[in-house]
């Protein structure tokens, strides 16, 4: 009877959790505190990440995510386009729940429901493309990435380099 009591507030703290966010169980969060989404979808390259700060880079990382369609507008003079280019197996669900900045890493935070136990082994890539506000980057280079972790052994394209203060309105990135 504990072991059953103790999973009942856990899934209270689960659905308590998911109400703040916004989202419920397996519903994809559409913004949060500071970024919005402005697309989404199985497509793209698993284990990616891009970052536009014009309308032709965002043209471009609009087509890498393997998006279809034009993306939509961003004000670039207080926001920047991001990539988030998930993995997951097949048979587990995936949700972006926010975009935060730990230290220099602006990274997701990425949900994949029956991680790690009772996913497949196929890896199948989910593109996030969001709009991220300026205010809410680091004032200095920083680095963009799954998560706050490093990148997996061998794939290093999954952490991008961002040399220069994006903070700032206007502010442009090499593409």
């Amino acid at each position: 009877m504990r072991h059953r009591i103790g999973g009942v507030l856990v899934l209270a703290a689960t659905l308590a959790l998911t109400a703040c966010i916004g989202a419920g169980p397996g519903e994809q969060t559409t913004a949060g505190s500071g970024w919005r989404l402005l697309g989404e979808g199985l497509s793209g390259s698993a284990y990616r990440t891009g970052v536009a700060t014009t309308a032709d880079q965002m043209e471009a990382l609009w087509d890498e995510a393997g998006l279809d369609g034009d993306p939509p507008p961003i004000d670039f003079a207080t926001e920047i386009g991001v990539w988030f280019g998930a993995v997951y197996g097949g048979d587990c669900p995936i949700r972006l729940d926010d975009v935060v900045v730990t230290g220099d890493v602006l990274h997701a935070e990425i949900v994949i429901r029956g991680y790690p136990d009772g996913c497949s082994d196929d890896a199948n890539p989910h593109a996030y493309v969001v709009a991220v506000e300026r205010t809410m980057l680091p004032d200095r280079a920083f680095w963009v990435q799954l998560s706050a972790d490093d990148p997996p052994r061998g794939e290093p394209e999954e952490r991008t380099f961002v040399d220069v203060d994006l903070s700032e309105p206007g502010s442009t990135a090499d593409s």
